[in-house]
């Protein structure tokens, strides 16, 4: 135990203590996360869809005032996007975050938010009109943010995290020795699909909130 644990430690691997390694000889079920664990963690705005009469700068601009304030793994990519492009970010106020939907507040005096198709609509958002573009980025394996200002959708962000390198190959051995993969994640379950597929993995549950 005490060589096991040593060698785990080298390896970057933590055990709370003898009994969980004990135990690990046992696990036959792996639920694994999907972004920074399956994925690298580092997304990049792959895709940027306008909707009729909106800009990028218009679209990229609300977007990255929204996630000024926000610790979503997704923020720091729109922002970069906006950085990248030169495009502004005004302060965002009355900020809120909804977990595992989206984020809303003001910028520049009129209400915003940035989340799920579904979170949009609940909140009074027309999003009509641009669902073939989503369901191609999800069918590529991008997670899809909608934008909105007041109830007018002002386009949508495909945002692409690539997959770890030898993640594949990781899952297949786990397989190959009896374990069951079993992937959990937020994200809309055809981007969810979409990664599985590549990855071999059979078993996934998507659209999941944190505390699902």
């Amino acid at each position: 135990i005490t060589v096991a644990m040593g060698r785990g430690a080298r390896a970057g691997v933590l055990f709370r203590d003898a009994a969980a390694l004990e135990r690990l000889s046992q696990i036959d079920t792996l639920v694994i996360d999907k972004t920074g664990t399956l994925t690298l963690g580092r997304a990049r705005v792959a895709t940027i869809v306008s909707a009729e009469g909106i800009d990028e700068p218009e679209l990229l601009s609300v977007a990255a005032s929204l996630e000024r304030n926000s610790e979503h793994p997704l923020a720091e990519a729109i922002l970069d996007a906006a950085r990248e492009r030169g495009h502004a970010a005004p302060a965002c106020s009355d900020f809120r975050s909804e977990p595992g939907a989206g984020v809303r507040g003001r910028v520049a005096g009129l209400s915003a938010a940035l989340g799920s198709e579904a979170w949009l609509a609940s909140q009074g958002v027309a999003i009509e009109g641009l669902e073939e573009e989503a369901a191609t980025l999800r069918a590529r394996g991008e997670s899809v943010v909608f934008v909105s200002r007041g109830t007018r959708l002002l386009g949508l962000l495909g945002v692409a995290d690539p997959l770890r390198e030898g993640a594949a190959e990781l899952l297949a051995a786990l397989r190959s020795e009896g374990v069951r993969v079993f992937m959990a994640t937020g994200d809309h379950p055809d981007t969810a699909r979409a990664v599985a597929r590549a990855l071999g993995i059979q078993e996934l549950r998507a659209q999941l909130s944190p505390e699902g």
